[in-house]
């Protein structure tokens, strides 16, 4: 079985855990005043692991809740989110993701990105194109700011830290046609992947929550960058993604404020 057949099961057999926490009840954690975890977020991680050290014991793999298993050095690295958008599923709010993306000496190779609540899965292999339910997705074809719809999203020290974004959202918002808040970054650069939207930034993020997004974009065609428009860094805890063609002038806007 090919690796991104394995993959497809799993991030769905994922999906189904959470839609079951969700209709029979779950419990909620504070890592932080709004940085919630549930327990639907370690059961769903402690399923994708168990199958992916099963199938590809070789690998390691770096999940939001349990940190880095197997060697660090290793030469293949999944990366996972089993619950991206916790704050939304714990408030019953139906946009919420699984996201596992595969890297190969840290560059992603695979990506996949699962909406139980639509049962709508995208995913992207290198140099093959990105899908949804397997059929082919592109970016939009809006070539300005003032016709775009955009999303962001917010720190979790967004009451604390001066790095809150709102003074970019503020400069986006007069400048388009609005500036989504949905809650996940995984769907959110997956709509950008498929034209929905034309771009999405944020900051203070990590590599689990944009590895999958971030090559289902690039493989429709968008672009990705730092938001002050330096190279893209998978690492680097931010993202612009866009379409690529309202990119600069996004850049030119909110990137000297970020």
């Amino acid at each position: 079985m090919s690796i991104q057949r394995r993959v497809e099961e799993i991030i769905r057999g994922a999906g189904d855990i959470l839609l079951e926490k969700l209709a029979s009840g779950f419990t909620i954690e504070h890592k932080g005043r709004v940085d919630l975890v549930t327990d639907a977020d370690r059961a769903a991680e402690a399923y994708i692991t168990k199958e992916l050290q099963r199938d590809f014991p070789a690998f390691s793999i770096l999940g939001e809740e349990e940190g880095l298993s197997g060697r660090p050095d290793a030469e293949y690295l999944w990366l996972i989110d089993p619950l991206d958008g916790t704050t939304n599923f714990a408030h019953g709010f139906p946009y919420f993701s699984v996201s596992i993306a595969l890297t190969h000496h840290r560059e992603v190779v695979f990506g996949a990105v699962y909406d139980p609540s639509t049962k709508t899965l995208f995913t992207a292999g290198k140099d093959q194109g990105a899908f949804m339910n397997g059929e082919p997705i592109s970016v939009s074809e809006i070539t300005n700011l003032e016709n775009s719809l955009l999303v962001t999203g917010f720190p979790y020290d967004v009451s604390t830290t001066k790095d809150d974004n709102i003074a970019e959202y503020a400069k986006a918002l007069k400048a388009t046609q609005g500036v989504l808040r949905t809650g996940s970054a995984a769907l959110d650069l997956c709509n950008v992947a498929c034209g929905r939207l034309d771009a999405y930034w944020e900051k203070g993020i990590d590599a689990y929550d944009i590895a999958a997004g971030s090559l289902i974009v690039t493989e429709a065609g968008g672009r990705l960058s730092a938001v002050d428009g330096g190279p893209f860094d998978l690492y680097d805890h931010q993202v612009l993604a866009s379409n690529g063609l309202i990119h600069d002038e996004l850049v030119q806007l909110i990137g000297t404020s970020a």
